[in-house]
């Protein structure tokens, strides 16, 4: 039974007084009596916070929701354009090469010295003009090259292994799939993380998050089963796509960190 209970200055919401799910400080000044009338506790009481808050110093949005679903949609355009020309290209080793040469992408864009923050790059005009005109890049992971490989080829390899189980092809053992799943979700994730780091300069960081991946990808490896003999193209087939991907994944992965190591040595220690 879900109860609300007082301790000290503080009131705790869950299954027992001072274990709940969630705590709150009295000091926020949640107003309980109205919560239970049905009021919005968050609008009423919180307004107050952001009102004694300095924001000046924060641009005015330029980008409504219709804009930002035009730049999301448009991201999504690129990671399905990636997937249609990595399939597209002989499995080689040098076929992200290739994609990306055929994305518009030079080896520079694969650099982290080439990410938002750290580049600096940015021409001698006004944040604000900046902002208005048609060509503002948000500061935000979408268009990264980096972000889009890894998308694309983790939503191709769940596309595949899709299709195994939509045609009965897939082990029989349910708990396969589930540590598959599993595997891959916790491994696309740590890549996000780690182009957002990379993104913001943290290069350090980045790498963390890249060596979380690679453990997530070499699970994966281990997880997915071997083809046994005798069963038909289609899962041969597959399990080639299954496998270049994540190979390349791993490639991808270990360029990264060899560029923000290599950027981390060259960057001034705070001894120096």
């Amino acid at each position: 039974m879900v109860s609300i209970s007082f301790e000290d200055n503080e009131f705790y919401l869950g299954h027992s007084a001072g274990s709940g799910l969630l705590r709150f400080s009295r000091s926020v000044g949640i107003d309980c009596h109205n919560w239970k009338k049905g009021g919005n506790p968050m609008s009423d009481d919180f307004s107050d916070f952001y009102d004694d808050n300095d924001w000046e110093d924060v641009p005015d949005p330029v980008w409504k929701e219709f804009d930002w679903q035009r730049y999301l949609n448009e991201s999504d355009g690129e990671i399905e354009r990636f997937i249609q020309l990595y399939s597209g290209t002989k499995p080689t080793f040098e076929r992200l090469d290739s994609v990306a040469r055929q994305m518009g992408w030079d080896s520079g864009d694969w650099s982290i010295e080439d990410s938002s923050f750290a580049a600096q790059d940015l021409p001698d005009i006004p944040e604000s003009e900046r902002r208005g005109s048609p060509d503002y890049d948000p500061f935000t992971v979408h268009q990264h090259p980096v972000f889009l490989a890894t998308r694309g080829l983790y939503l191709m390899i769940r596309r595949e292994w899709e299709s195994l189980l939509n045609a009965g092809l897939a082990p029989a053992d349910p708990k396969v799939s589930w540590m598959l799943g599993r595997s891959l979700h916790e491994g696309e994730v740590a890549s996000i993380m780690a182009t957002q780091a990379v993104e913001l300069g943290d290069v350090e960081l980045a790498v963390c998050h890249f060596k979380a991946m690679l453990g997530e990808i070499n699970r994966s490896l281990s997880i997915l089963p071997e083809p046994e003999g005798g069963r038909s193209r289609k899962v041969r087939s597959a399990d080639r796509i299954l496998r270049s991907a994540l190979f390349d994944l791993r490639e991808v992965a270990l360029r990264v960190i060899y560029e923000c190591r290599d950027e981390a040595r060259r960057r001034p220690t705070d001894r120096e």
